[in-house]
């Protein structure tokens, strides 16, 4: 019970950097303009060549809940201020 409630705190606490765990299979999140822009470069790759799981992956990526969900939100509006100029 205690490792869940740890786990529960580590997912709602702010975080500036992505804390999840490194054995997690999908990865650190974006939490960089150029982090987030290269994921977003990768989802359209693996959406053109149809590799659905490699796809999933990456949404989940951008999607999944982490610790620095703000960090990676301001990266990927930041990606979409840089696409308007």
């Amino acid at each position: 019970m205690t490792q869940h409630a740890e786990t529960i705190a580590r997912l709602y606490t702010p975080s500036p950097t992505c804390t999840c765990s490194p054995a997690d299979s999908t990865g650190p999140h974006p939490t960089t303009p150029d982090a987030a822009a290269d994921l977003l470069k990768s989802v359209a790759r693996a959406r053109k060549s149809a590799d659905h799981q490699e796809l999933n992956r990456l949404v989940i990526l951008l999607l999944g809940p982490c610790p620095a969900a703000s960090a990676r939100a301001q990266a990927l509006r930041d990606v979409a201020e840089r696409r308007k100029s």
